[in-house]
């Protein structure tokens, strides 16, 4: 070590022999301490304190070798060159400082490392070291050839020289070296000396370093160097530091000179800056602990103790890094359903009063911005706010500390909200009075209420529970216990379970699940049932004004029970029961159901009532299965108002009829029908197959309170127009039931009949004209000299016989036949008669009717003319109509001037007409106000000949 620092230091010498006393000297030749005896191993010398060269002598105290050897003398002896050299001074590990966590704090470290003399040495002792002859020995090798001597400068300094003078031509090779030093440490070394050389020829001059393996040249001179005349000395600095090591010495070389030649060198100094090295602790914090100037990251205070190095001496210092926390948020955080219904949030931070301000996103404020703890109030809604306390002061300033918070809201799309406008949230738990179930709406937002719930004047809504909305329960629904609301809005998946009673003053909107207790509907006003398809448990309609307007499809599946009003529902189905197991019941006292009311019957033998009607009057109906209709069997029923159609006309096929009990059926009651169809509208489904009878209301129908007898109500027959899967016969004629009974009286009585399968049933009796026989045709044909006459009837009611009669001009009359009708009969029936040898002129034919009693109805006459046949034709359209129809007539090959008339089914003349028959078609176009019946239209060509049209007038 060639530096001692603050301290001192002890040489050892290895390898010390028995019988040889070692002294140490310094440069001077001054011993130091005491003399040490060899003893075969390591010795160690007294300390030493300041800067010299020193060197070891060794005495023999045998008989070899006796006396001083000293290494100060010879070649290649190892010196070793102390300086002393104090600790590194100045040292500054820096300024303590506090920082904010999470960052980080460049340290710069300084100190003053001085410079330091590793040899020195200005030849003014006598004193030589190291030289070395590499000659080839023809000079005087007895003689030093480089020799401490003095003379050559005016001042009398010493120096080292050498003279080629002792050698031969161009044959010297001299050395000076110097002894070892340490430069290992060193980050500069530089090399300083004078010296003189005359040049005359080749001779060469060197300055090499030893780098631990080789001698380096650092310098060469073949010129001249210094003032050789005075003389005086040229200066050089060479720097070394590229060569560094820790046995480092430096090599004057003089060769290949010629005579009288020489070279001077002085005041050699070599010199070297220590390298620095940092040192810190608490290494795992910083970025580089071996560097002045590493990055500290501390998580916590810490102090960092620098230690600085140079040369083997150290100084120390330390630097303390305070961390001071961020500002934290240490109010609790608001998300989810924690925040449902509310506006306001305390928030806080652990930073000081007016160290910071608070900022938000979305919309709202806060009460004291710059207060660590203060109010926020949100106008956003459902979405995040973010609440930042922005820190302003200390080391932590520019830093934030924020909070997520959300204020939900029931996730709903309804409008014409108000003030009176409540929500089930259902968060605390079931109970329709626990205040913290339900939010209030306040012209702007939902509120979570903490001391009320609904009343009277509340409209209230049930969202979906299984809604993702974290301010609605998934886990519970509502429980109603007699209260009294005003509107209700039940969503799809929304639950709403009634303890008791629920009643509803205004409208209802559902479209979810409402079940157990009883929804009464009591409003002053008309009160509407709305939304998609519904579920209710039970109902109760007790409505002394106003009606039950219903405008969406609703099940009812247990009971609905009619107080008081009417429910409108038009085309939207209301349906009692669910099933076989579960078939409703209807509880009436009063009001009717205006629309489609489908009922479920029992697998087994039942009765079911149907309070159907048309808005103003009830025409309820009861149908009773004496087995069992089926499995989930139901029927769907209304009371239709006006006249059934088919194929766009009125239906009237079938009429008129017969009843099995002998009552003739003509025609039947206008102001509507009921239509009844079977499960899904299959009219081979189980309950279509299966005998039931049928008791209907004739309540107040304006034709029958016009009956002019007292008990002519007993001579109304259910009629039906049956359902069939098969559309070419479906509702396409009237038959009759099975009478069972008429009770009541003419504005309100009840018919009863039993029959199989569904369809338009409705009430009907005979016209009262006491007809007895509908005839839908008669007309005659030539045939040969004879002609062929034949009469077609549709039913007949007591009727006894026809009389046909014959006339040449129309006028005078004789009887040619007679045939026995029918008596009773409601199916088409064929007569014909064929009157033999006529002549070939126009004949007349008139048909009469006889009843059993002796009335006579005569039909009005043809005739038949065998001289020239005819292929015009005459139809009608429509037919039946309701007054205003066309004739037309087309292909008459008479043409000219016609008479057209229109009679009664009695037989009475309406109108008659002169008309025109031109080529190809014609029509004629007839409107007036004719009453509802059967009518014929009679054509008169010019020569007599008739067509008969019969036209039905609904």
């Amino acid at each position: 070590n060639p530096a001692i620092c603050s301290d001192t230091e002890i040489f050892s010498l290895s390898g010390s022999e028995l019988g040889v006393n070692y002294k140490l000297y310094d440069w001077s030749n001054t011993q130091i301490g005491a003399t040490i005896a060899g003893t075969g191993s390591q010795i160690d010398f007294p300390s030493i304190s300041s800067t010299d060269i020193y060197y070891v002598n060794a005495e023999g105290t045998g008989s070899i070798c006796a006396g001083p050897f000293t290494m100060k003398d010879g070649e290649d002896f190892y010196f070793i060159s102390m300086t002393n050299y104090s600790d590194p001074s100045n040292v500054e590990a820096g300024n303590s400082e506090t920082i904010c966590e999470e960052s980080s704090k460049q340290l710069n470290a300084s100190a003053d490392v001085s410079s330091m003399v590793l040899f020195s040495e200005d030849f003014e002792s006598s004193f030589r070291f190291n030289v070395r002859n590499n000659g080839d020995n023809s000079g005087n090798n007895t003689y030093e050839t480089w020799y401490w001597t003095t003379g050559a400068y005016a001042n009398g300094t010493g120096y080292a020289r050498v003279n080629s003078d002792e050698y031969g031509l161009q044959d010297m090779d001299e050395s000076l070296i110097t002894p070892e030093f340490d430069g290992s440490n060193m980050s500069v070394i530089t090399l300083e000396f004078d010296h003189n050389l005359p040049i005359f020829s080749a001779e060469k001059a060197d300055v090499d370093v030893w780098n631990g393996s080789t001698w380096v040249n650092v310098a060469s001179y073949t010129t001249e160097q210094g003032d050789n005349t005075t003389p005086a000395p040229a200066n050089v600095v060479l720097d070394i530091s590229a060569h560094k090591n820790a046995r480092m010495k430096v090599r004057f070389r003089y060769y290949d000179a010629n005579y009288d030649y020489w070279w001077i060198i002085d005041n050699i100094s070599i010199t070297g800056t220590p390298s620095t090295n940092y040192l810190w602790n608490n290494a795992s914090s910083l970025t580089n602990a071996s560097i002045s100037n590493p990055v500290a990251n501390p998580e916590s205070n810490t102090t960092y103790s620098l230690t600085v190095e140079a040369n083997g001496c150290e100084a120390t210092d330390q630097i303390t890094i305070s961390v001071q926390a961020k500002p934290t948020i240490t109010s609790a955080p608001l998300t989810g359903a924690n925040s449902c219904g509310l506006i306001a949030y305390n928030v806080s931070t652990d930073a000081n009063d007016s160290e910071g301000t608070w900022n938000n996103t979305g919309v709202g404020g806060f009460e004291a911005s710059n207060d660590a703890s203060t109010l926020y109030t949100s106008n956003t809604f459902n979405d995040d706010v973010t609440l930042t306390w922005n820190q302003e002061v200390g080391a932590c300033s520019g830093s934030a500390a924020e909070i997520v918070v959300q204020f939900n809201q029931p996730i709903e799309s309804y409008e014409d909200l108000d003030n009176n406008s409540w929500i089930w949230g259902g968060l605390s738990n079931t109970e329709w009075g626990t205040a913290e179930n339900w939010y209030k709406w306040d012209g702007f937002k939902w509120l979570r209420q903490t001391t009320s719930s609904p009343d009277i004047t509340s409209n209230l809504y049930i969202l979906s529970h299984l809604n993702p909305d974290v301010c609605v329960s998934t886990a519970n629904f509502t429980q109603a216990n007699n209260t009294v609301i005003n509107d209700l809005t039940v969503s799809m998946d929304g639950i709403l379970n009634i303890s008791n009673n629920l009643t509803l003053k205004g409208d209802l909107t559902n479209s979810g699940a409402i079940s157990g207790g009883v929804l009464v509907l009591d409003g002053d006003l008309d009160q509407k049932i709305e939304g998609a398809s519904s579920t209710i448990e039970n109902i109760t309609i007790d409505k002394s004004f106003g009606d039950v307007i219903i405008n969406t499809p609703l099940t009812i599946t247990n009971c609905l029970k009619m107080v008081d009003g009417n429910i409108l529902n038009g085309s939207n189905l209301l349906t009692i029961g669910t099933s076989s197991s579960n078939d409703g019941v209807i509880q009436h006292i009063s009001g009717m159901i205006s629309g489609s009311l489908r009922r479920f019957y029992p697998n087994t033998a039942s009765s079911k009532f149907f309070p159907v009607g048309n808005g103003n009057v009830i025409r309820d109906f009861t149908v009773d299965f004496i087995d069992s209709p089926g499995m989930d069997q139901y029927l769907t029923a209304s009371y239709v108002t006006g006249i059934p159609q088919v194929e766009g006309s009125n239906l009237y096929n079938g009429l008129p009829l017969v009843t099995a009990d002998n009552q003739l059926i003509q025609n039947y009651s206008e102001e509507g029908y009921w239509q009844i169809n079977p499960t899904d509208n299959n009219y081979d489904s189980p309950i279509n197959t299966i005998p039931f009878e049928i008791s209907l209301h004739m309540n107040n129908i304006s034709n029958a309170i016009a009956f002019t007898s007292e008990n002519e109500y007993t001579n109304v027959r259910i009629i039906k127009s049956a359902g069939s899967n098969d559309p070419n016969i479906h509702h396409n004629s009237w038959s009759s039931l099975i009478h069972i009974q008429a009770v009541g009286s003419n504005d309100s009585f009840y018919l009863k009949g039993s029959t199989s399968g569904f369809s338009f049933f409705n009430g009907g009796k005979s016209n009262g004209e006491g007809l007895p026989v509908e005839l839908i045709s008669f007309s005659g044909l030539c045939n040969g000299e004879d002609i062929e006459l034949n009469w077609k009837t549709a039913s007949e009611y007591n009727s006894s016989h026809f009389i046909l009669e014959h006339s040449r001009d129309g006028f005078y009359w004789s009887e040619i036949d007679i045939q026995e009708s029918a008596g009773m009969s409601t199916e088409l029936r064929d007569y014909n008669f064929i009157h033999e040898g006529v002549v070939s002129s126009s004949n007349y034919y008139r048909l009469l009717q006889v009843d059993i009693d002796g009335t006579i109805k005569k039909y009005n006459p043809i005739v038949v003319s065998c001289t020239e046949s005819t292929t015009g034709q005459m139809t009608v359209y429509p037919n039946p109509s309701s007054g205003s129809f066309q004739i037309i007539i087309k292909n008459f090959t008479e043409l000219g001037s016609a008479e057209l008339m229109l009679v009664s089914a009695t037989g009475a003349k309406i109108w008659d007409k002169s008309i025109e028959i031109g080529n190809g078609i014609n029509t004629f176009l007839v409107s007036d106000e004719l009453e509802a019946g059967v009518y014929y239209l009679i054509l008169i060509d010019k020569n007599f000949r008739k067509q008969v049209v019969k036209q039905v007038i609904k």
